[in-house]
């Protein structure tokens, strides 16, 4: 009978427990409230580059993985280049010979020039006809021709000899800038053998690091506030930390289409990058410090242009307000400081 007793005892608590469990009782107070402008964004890196392939090639090596520092230079990955190193060796044998065949050329214009003017010092003397001298310039004009197309062959192969070798420097691919490796086009922990890339794909994303650019929309009520304050707080998604941040730009027309105006605040954050398209909540503060009658924004729902609590006795009680904080706004009308009313706990 007392076990039975103490087992409905402990049910009841429980059943009171988990029926008042999400409200509590708590009262207004006066509170020093500063006015502030909030807005939400979407933050990225102040700065990223990427390392693309130049041309179709065979990875055969990376050297960074996601997440990792580099320096601007640092190697990312190389390529092979066995293919661009058997075509230079052919078009430096035929650049070989090519020069030979130029500089034969060469010497028989020099020779047919010398031959040229001795024509001439004898068709003038009578000895040999002027017209054999005459036909002799054509030779000349010829030889002339060869002598040009064959310094035109000459450079076209060496020309080919500089992309080949361009090619075989761009098969090491290095940063860019100081950052951290966002993205690659292969996970280094599978990788094994070789990857055949694709021309001009991505072979990795590197943000600078620590500086970060948080990106909102404002209404063209809340510009004039921003241009004056442009200092911010910034608190990212799921975490506690404040960082300060600076307005770095402010769109000088509204979007056409939604009427906003976009704003871009710079701050910087130390240790790990934050992840793509995490969103955070830009704070500018006006200043403006006042005491006010204040409750946190769990005892306060809002719909519309409507506000309203619920009082003790459980009375919905229509409130005006006035300043907001990031954990707390002012009541200007509708309750009284030391009125009781109830807040969510979550």
């Amino acid at each position: 009978m007392r076990l039975k007793r103490k087992l409905i005892f402990y049910a009841l608590i429980l059943s009171g427990a988990m029926a008042g469990a999400t409200q509590v009782i708590i009262k207004p107070q006066l509170r020093d409230l500063q006015s502030e402008v909030q807005l939400s964004s979407i933050v990225t890196p102040a700065k990223s580059e990427v390392v693309k392939l130049g041309w179709n090639s065979i990875i055969t090596s990376i050297a960074v993985k996601p997440g990792q520092k580099v320096k601007a230079g640092d190697l990312i990955a190389t390529s092979d280049v066995r293919e661009a190193n058997e075509e230079k060796s052919y078009l430096e044998t035929r650049r070989a010979a090519l020069i030979r065949d130029e500089r034969r050329i060469r010497e028989e214009f020099e020779m047919a020039k010398k031959k040229q003017v001795t024509m001439n010092e004898l068709a003038a003397k009578d000895v040999i006809p002027r017209v054999e001298a005459e036909k002799y310039q054509l030779t000349i004009l010829e030889g002339r021709k060869s002598v040009i197309q064959a310094q035109a062959s000459v450079k076209s192969i060496e020309s080919e000899i500089a992309n080949i070798e361009e090619r075989i420097r761009a098969a090491n691919y290095y940063a860019p800038i100081a950052g951290i490796i966002s993205a690659l086009i292969v996970d280094p922990k599978q990788f094994s053998g070789t990857l055949l890339a694709d021309p001009d794909s991505l072979l990795a994303k590197i943000d600078e690091p620590f500086r970060f650019m948080a990106v909102a929309e404002v209404m063209d009520t809340q510009v004039k506030k921003i241009e004056k304050i442009k200092k911010a707080e910034v608190q990212l998604e799921g975490s506690q930390e404040i960082y300060q941040g600076t307005v770095t730009k402010i769109s000088p027309a509204a979007d056409p289409k939604t009427g906003l105006f976009k704003v871009v605040v710079e701050f910087k954050k130390e240790g790990a990058p934050i992840p793509a398209g995490i969103t955070a909540r830009i704070v500018f503060k006006e200043g403006i410090t006042k005491k006010a009658l204040a409750l946190p924004w769990n005892a306060v729902q809002v719909e519309g242009n409507k506000a309203w609590v619920i009082s003790g006795s459980g009375e919905k009680k229509p409130v005006k307000l006035g300043i907001r904080t990031r954990d707390r706004v002012e009541i200007k009308e509708g309750i009284r400081q030391g009125e009781e009313v109830e807040a969510s706990l979550w």
